[in-house]
C-alpha cells in the first residue's frame, strides 16, 4: 500500500505469477512503456473519472486499452460477455492476442458463490477462463468461489445487528456500481441505501431512475454530488429520504430506519474527498462505527 506497482515489475522472476488489479492511471503507464500483462483480463467499461478526462470517454477507454495493445500472438486476452463485441470491433486490427470470452454459464447454476450478485459471477467467469488459459485446474475456482468472502470495501458484509446485515461498499464510487451492490443484495424493497460524497460529473440518472426498485430510505452523506441528486429522489415519495452531515450521523439515521430483515449499504456513488482521505480511509470510518453501535 503506498507503493507504485510499476516498479515492482523489476522484481518478477521466472516463474512467478503475478495478479494485479490496475487502473487507467496506471495502464497510462503501460502504455508510455509499451507493456501489457501476458494474460489481460478487461471486465467491463463504465463511465468513470470523466472530470479527470473532461468528459473524453474514447480518452479514457484508450488509457483501460493499454491492457492489451501490446500484447503478442502468444499472450491472451479475456473479455467480459458484456464488452466482447464493442472491444472487437473498436481494437480489432489492434488485437495481437488469442481472445477468449468469459461466459456466466462457465459458473455452474448449481455452484454456491459466496459473493452476492450477477456481476460477481462474471467476475468469476472471467478468472475461469484465465485459469484455462494458464492451464490451471478450474475445480480449484470451484472451490474458492464456494468460500471466498471479497475484499474490504466490496460489497463487505460487516455486521449483523437486531436482524439488520449492514455492508460497507465503499469502493462503489460510481452510480454503475452502487446499482450492482443494490441489485446483488435487494431482496425486495429492504434496502436502506446511504450515499453521497464528491461530484465525479458522471450521468446519475442511470441509479436515481431505478433505486425506488430496491429501497423504502435513503440517507444521504454531504458533499457536492449530493445537492446534485438530492431532488432527483422527489419522484418517489414512497421513499424516506434523509440527509446527513457526517458519516456518524448519516449511520445512525440508517439504523433507525432500519426494520429486521433489512439491509444497510454503505455504497456511496460518489468520490469521498473533502470528507475522506480516499474511499478506503471513509470504509475503514464505517467499519470502525458499526463495530461501536
Amino acid at each position: 500500500q503506498g507503493q507504485a506497482t510499476l516498479p515492482l515489475l523489476d522484481k518478477i522472476r521466472p516463474g512467478d505469477i503475478v495478479v494485479l488489479e490496475l487502473d487507467s492511471w496506471q495502464l497510462q503507464g503501460f502504455g508510455e512503456r509499451k507493456i501489457s500483462p501476458h494474460v489481460a483480463v478487461f471486465t467491463n467499461f463504465m463511465d468513470d473519472h470523466l472530470n479527470y478526462y473532461k468528459g473524453d470517454k474514447e480518452k479514457y477507454l484508450l488509457d483501460k486499452a493499454q491492457i492489451f495493445l501490446h500484447q503478442t500472438a502468444t499472450d491472451f486476452l479475456i473479455l467480459g460477455e458484456d464488452i466482447y463485441d464493442m472491444i472487437s470491433e473498436k481494437f480489432g486490427k489492434q488485437i495481437h492476442a488469442q481472445v477468449t470470452k468469459g461466459l456466466r454459464t462457465d459458473v455452474h447454476s448449481d455452484w454456491h458463490v459466496a459473493l452476492p450478485g450477477d456481476h460477481n459471477r462474471a467476475n468469476a467467469a472471467l478468472a475461469i477462463a484465465a485459469l484455462r488459459v494458464l492451464h490451471a485446474d478450474t475445480r480449484v475456482a470451484h472451490e474458492v468461489l464456494e468460500t471466498f468472502a471479497g475484499v474490504p470495501g466490496r460489497l463487505e458484509k460487516v455486521r449483523e445487528l437486531n436482524g439488520v446485515t449492514i455492508y460497507n461498499d465503499t469502493t462503489a464510487t460510481t452510480p454503475d456500481a452502487t446499482l450492482a451492490g443494490l441489485k446483488a443484495i435487494a431482496k425486495g424493497k429492504n434496502v436502506v441505501l446511504i450515499m453521497g460524497g464528491t461530484d465525479k460529473g458522471l450521468e446519475m440518472e442511470k441509479l436515481t431512475s431505478e433505486v425506488y426498485k430496491y429501497v423504502h430510505a435513503v440517507v444521504l452523506l454531504a458533499g457536492n454530488g449530493t445537492t446534485r441528486v438530492e431532488h432527483d429522489f422527489d419522484a418517489y415519495p414512497t421513499i424516506d429520504v434523509q440527509k446527513a452531515g457526517t458519516l456518524k450521523e448519516a449511520l445512525a439515521r440508517a439504523t433507525l430506519l432500519a426494520k429486521e430483515g433489512d439491509s444497510i449499504l454503505f455504497s456511496p456513488a460518489f468520490a469521498s474527498f473533502g470528507m475522506f482521505k480516499n474511499e478506503y480511509d471513509r470504509g475503514d470510518a464505517f467499519n470502525e462505527l458499526v463495530k461501536n453501535l
